[in-house]
């Protein structure tokens, strides 16, 4: 699938006079996909935030569903999947979410045997214009590129075999929530980590300012990545740090639900009841 999309830059919080430039140097070089000098600090490298396919590698069933987390805004998305013997495997990919952290495409592959599959994204020179006379501001030594720009997003290898059978419920519940926040020079982590009773791949947030607009369905929804800690499944709302927002604080608490992704393309829906919310007391007052 082609898909373009106008690049922007990342919303910053404010932060030190010091780590500006830092900040746009990060958002340069994932956009030109060039690294830095080895005069520049280690901190900004490793800062760099990285696309990844969920799941990232594991057994699945025949025709598996992936989806694509990818940090970059812009270009055309390519894809390339392949047996063990070479075989072109068909890949389709819908862009089914997007906001500040991730880009986010679901990946129908046609497989019925092992396979590999590779992401990248073709981005033009006018797509990448603006970022490209930051980082001269930046520094006296910009890195050079070559139009349109190759970047590799992601590969994954993925077995195809049988599965458990996966319990059935009849919703997703949030058994809880806590907070995580933490920061250091270049960047902050600020994010309200809801506990799941479901695993998936990925997950579909659903929210709306009030609980009727909840029951009524005028939901607003982004698709978000499933993180593991100590055994539990969450999903991260807010800020994370050195990616960027996935979460819009943007007015008062929200009532939420979460519906789970499978890679077998069934989902688990949203609870009926919502979960209420409460916007964290020091968040942004407007949306990043």
């Amino acid at each position: 699938m082609d898909a373009v999309v106008n690049i922007g830059p990342e919303p910053m919080a404010p932060s030190a006079s010091a780590c500006l430039a830092r900040k746009w140097l990060r958002a340069c070089l994932v956009v030109l996909g060039a690294l830095l000098a080895s005069a520049e600090r280690p901190a900004v490298a490793s800062c760099l935030p990285r696309a990844f396919f969920a799941p990232e590698g594991t057994t699945l069933g025949p025709s598996p569903t992936l989806y694509l987390f990818s940090p970059i805004k812009s270009g055309v998305l390519r894809l390339d999947a392949r047996t063990a013997d070479g075989k072109v495997v068909a890949a389709i990919a819908t862009e089914v979410s997007d906001y500040s952290a991730y880009r986010v495409f679901r990946i129908a592959v046609a497989s019925a045997a092992d396979f590999a599959i590779s992401a990248s994204v073709e981005v033009s020179q006018a797509e990448t214009e603006a970022f490209v006379g930051t980082l001269s501001s930046a520094r006296s030594d910009p890195p050079k590129a070559t139009f349109p720009l190759k970047m590799n997003l992601a590969t994954a290898r993925f077995r195809i075999g049988p599965l458990a059978e996966r319990r059935p419920v009849s919703s997703v519940g949030i058994a809880g929530m806590d907070a995580e926040e933490s920061k250091w020079t270049c960047s902050f982590q600020q994010t309200r980590n809801l506990l799941l009773t479901v695993d998936a791949p990925a997950f579909r947030l659903e929210w709306a300012k009030t609980a009727e607009d909840y029951h009524q369905r005028r939901r607003e929804a982004l698709v978000l990545p499933a993180f593991r800690q100590g055994g539990k499944t969450l999903v991260k709302l807010g800020h994370l740090d050195c990616v960027g927002w996935t979460f819009p604080w943007t007015g008062g608490d929200v009532f939420v639900g979460v519906a789970a992704l499978h890679a077998d393309g069934s989902e688990t829906p949203a609870a009926s009841e919502p979960f209420r919310l409460a916007r964290p007391a020091d968040s942004p007052s407007t949306a990043p």
